[in-house]
């Protein structure tokens, strides 16, 4: 005799306590699911860094963390399948979540998946974030005063944006309103605010794109200050 279980969060998996021997409305024939007032929770479900049971295999947040950078007032992790959460302040999107709303808890930034680094910045009221991608690009959201996310604007995004013309990335680094990035060959770019020539550029004007920093070669590392 087939079985019917309650599904009262529509995510297709029943409460296997509340059960019916006749095709109901409401009612499906997968069972096992551990919250059925969430329909995010249920079997196979992705696991995440919530305090919740998301997959119903009776563990809480197994997943395997790459990386973990604190900002002034936000956090981000790198998960073991690339994707990246974060969580904190996010008065200017910061998160990437596509809204300023701040976040007590890890949150999904939609659209990343393949990230194999972060920076955020973290000087007072640090609000940027920037992401190494693994074909060696690199998206930034979050505060754009000074050009900081290297998209040519001074536009705040509150998701993860693309900085055009730069590739062969490893590193990443963020400072006070600006942003640097160490290439494969050795060489160095940076962006966003310029007033001590924090850049590197031989200038202190500011620079909304990637700039390169001269007579810098075989770099293979890179540190940025966080005063100011």
């Amino acid at each position: 005799v087939m079985a019917f279980y309650r599904d009262s969060d529509g995510d297709g998996f029943g409460n296997p306590l509340v059960e019916v021997c006749v095709a109901t409305e409401g009612y499906v024939n997968n069972l096992n699911d551990c919250n059925d007032t969430n329909g995010a929770v249920y079997p196979g479900a992705t696991e995440l860094a919530d305090g919740i049971d998301n997959d119903c295999d009776g563990a809480i947040d197994e997943r395997g963390v790459l990386q973990v950078s604190a900002g002034f007032v936000h956090t981000c992790a790198v998960l073991d399948d690339n994707t990246l959460q974060c969580w904190g302040g996010n008065s200017a999107g910061q998160l990437g979540d596509g809204t300023i709303i701040e976040r007590l808890s890890p949150t999904s930034v939609p659209g990343l998946i393949s990230v194999v680094g972060i920076g955020l910045e973290g000087s007072y009221e640090g609000n940027h974030t920037c992401a190494v991608l693994n074909d060696g690009t690199v998206q930034c959201w979050g505060n754009n005063n000074a050009g900081q996310l290297g998209d040519g604007t001074t536009t705040d995004r509150h998701s993860p944006t693309p900085v055009p013309g730069l590739i062969g990335v490893r590193q990443i680094g963020l400072g006070n309103n600006y942003t640097c990035a160490l290439l494969n060959d050795g060489a160095v770019q940076c962006w966003g605010w310029n007033d001590d020539g924090q850049l590197g550029d031989g200038t202190t004007t500011d620079r909304h794109s990637p700039t390169l920093v001269y007579g810098l070669a075989g770099v293979v590392g890179i540190g940025l200050g966080s005063g100011g």
